[in-house]
């Protein structure tokens, strides 16, 4: 088992998407009217934290239990209905995700 890395780029590009998405639903439903409005916007917070844990886990497992090499440090996961298109560098015991592309 490898040991799995995230750069601070990737931890960033990873916090954006789910801090938009967050905000993406905030920003409609505020000021809706809607009696449980705030109810909404925090369930969308309670999701968006959930789907950056869950997004790492995937990673991490798929990764540190893989014992192929990737070639041209890439790697493509399914995650949800996205891919996550990985550029990663390894050692001997890790492999450092440096780049994340999600589509």
């Amino acid at each position: 088992m490898k040991k799995i890395k995230f750069s601070k780029r990737v931890r960033k590009k990873i916090y954006n998407l789910l801090e938009h998405y967050h905000k993406y639903y905030e920003k409609i439903y505020e000021d809706s009217e809607l009696w449980n409005e705030e109810n909404i916007i925090q369930n969308y917070i309670q999701e968006a934290d959930y789907r950056q844990e869950n997004m790492v886990d995937t990673i991490t497992k798929i990764l540190e239990n893989d014992v192929v090499s990737y070639p041209n440090g890439t790697a493509v996961i399914r995650w949800k209905t996205k891919y996550l298109m990985i550029r990663l560098t390894e050692t001997e015991d890790a492999r450092i995700i440096e780049d994340i592309d999600i589509r």
